[in-house]
């Protein structure tokens, strides 16, 4: 299955094919720069059930209005066309979710879709509030290409939704059964229903890698929805493996929209209560105050778990390449100092043999009796050299535990080498002199 084959099937689909006719005037007269909030509140009125809803909202301590709104129009007037054509599209989206065949638990997909459609919100009101509202319009149906996939196609999302339980990525997964992710399938719905294509290539990319420095305008709103999808609370991905994954982007994405530290704190703080408001006001169901909080609980305790993991797991990688880097560094500390061993120990032997060999002449000359005290110096050359093979091996022993730190530093080998030829020369200059200085 491709997307030219997804698009025919989609195109066919009757609930899908089409989006209610009221979401598109909404739609349509919103995007008209001189249509009249008058004409707004026309079309909501057509529809009873969005007009009674819309006036709960307005009249909701939401936004704390002193005397009750008891009309459509004064409600449209009150809350402007920005927020009317965002509470319309997702009041329109939750109906139409219901209507839609599916496994998927649709409290826990709204719970995550107002999720991200709130803490977009909250980025875009310090980023750029004039796009506040489309924020938490494609926030709100970001994903809704999950629910069409999974209606279309139940059996291989059924091996989708299981392998993303055991620590898939989902959009890989989805390309890997259905050559189609989600981000995509929600993107062409979006298109079928005349959206704006703004809102389209948001929802296409709210799993892409922006590069670092985009600050481009027409990828503002796209990294917004982006970047909430990341600072979610709650997920469609309970994997926490999943759910590390999906975070590798969340600092270059703050950086590209001027956000810091302190800002996505503030966010993050802001978000759960903001859910509880905005899920109240739009009559959506995501669980109550303590169904809310024990997810999150579950959550945080599933990343703590899973960090744990990931904690141990690199301690255990980080002893395996300590204990390489220290064989390594041992094997080599230990040629340069078995080099410098045999370099001095070869030339003590020499000078051991030249002063032997000196010996057996003397006693062959006759000179056994050693009239001229040359057996007894080269004793003495004999006794030095056998000193100086002592004192290197002796440095040797202070080196046979290659785990001492203070030995892997090359300046160690280097001092071992220096003290080892001082001493050598100090003791080649003792003999010289003993052999060459007149007896009394």
């Amino acid at each position: 299955m491709n997307r030219l084959q997804f698009e025919a099937k989609l195109s066919t689909f009757r609930s899908l094919s089409t989006l209610p006719a009221v979401m598109a005037e909404v739609l349509r007269i919103c995007d008209d720069p001189d249509a009249s909030l008058a004409e707004l509140g026309e079309v909501i009125i057509r529809d009873v059930a969005l007009s009674t809803r819309i006036l709960k909202i307005v009249n909701s301590p939401f936004y704390g209005r002193a005397q009750q709104v008891s009309s459509v129009r004064n409600a449209v007037m009150t809350l402007g066309a920005s927020k009317v054509k965002a509470l319309a599209l997702s009041l329109s989206l939750y109906d139409l979710s219901n209507k839609i065949g599916t496994r998927i638990d649709l409290k826990d997909f709204w719970r995550h879709s107002l999720n991200v459609a709130c803490v977009a919100e909250l980025i875009a009101n310090r980023v750029a509030p004039n796009l506040a509202e489309e924020a938490f319009i494609c926030g709100s149906i970001h994903d809704i290409g999950i629910l069409v996939l999974d209606s279309f196609y139940p059996r291989e999302y059924g091996k989708v939704l299981q392998s993303v339980a055991s620590g898939e990525d989902m959009v890989n997964i989805e390309k890997q059964i259905l050559e189609i992710d989600h981000a995509a399938a929600g993107e062409m719905l979006g298109r079928i229903w005349n959206f704006p294509d703004r809102y389209c290539v948001a929802m296409a990319s709210h799993h892409d890698i922006f590069s670092r420095n985009d600050n481009t305008a027409e990828n503002r709103l796209p990294q917004i929805v982006n970047l909430a999808d990341k600072l979610a609370t709650f997920t469609i991905e309970s994997n926490a493996a999943q759910r590390h994954s999906v975070l590798s982007n969340r600092e270059v994405l703050a950086n590209n929209l001027g956000l810091s530290g302190t800002d996505l704190k503030e966010i993050e703080y802001s978000a759960l209560s903001r859910l509880l408001e905005t899920s109240q006001y739009l009559d959506v169901d995501v669980g109550t105050t303590a169904e809310l909080l024990q997810q999150a609980t579950n959550q945080l305790y599933s990343l703590y778990s899973y960090t744990e993991q990931l904690y141990r797991e690199l301690m255990q990688t980080k002893e395996q390449l300590d204990e390489e880097k220290l064989q390594r560094v041992a094997l080599e500390s230990l040629q340069a100092i078995v080099a410098t061993f045999s370099h001095y120990l070869n030339n003590a032997v020499a000078s051991i043999s030249g002063r032997t060999q000196l010996l057996e002449m003397s006693m062959n000359n006759g000179q056994v009796d050693d009239p001229d005290g040359v057996l007894a110096k080269s004793l003495a050359v004999y006794e030095k050299n056998a000193e100086q093979i002592t004192s290197v091996i002796d440095k040797l022993k202070k080196v046979t535990v290659f785990k001492t730190a203070i030995y892997h530093d090359n300046t160690k080998i280097i001092d071992f080498e220096k003290e080892a030829r001082l001493s050598s020369i100090a003791l080649e200059e003792a003999a010289i002199s003993k052999v060459s200085t007149p007896t009394d």
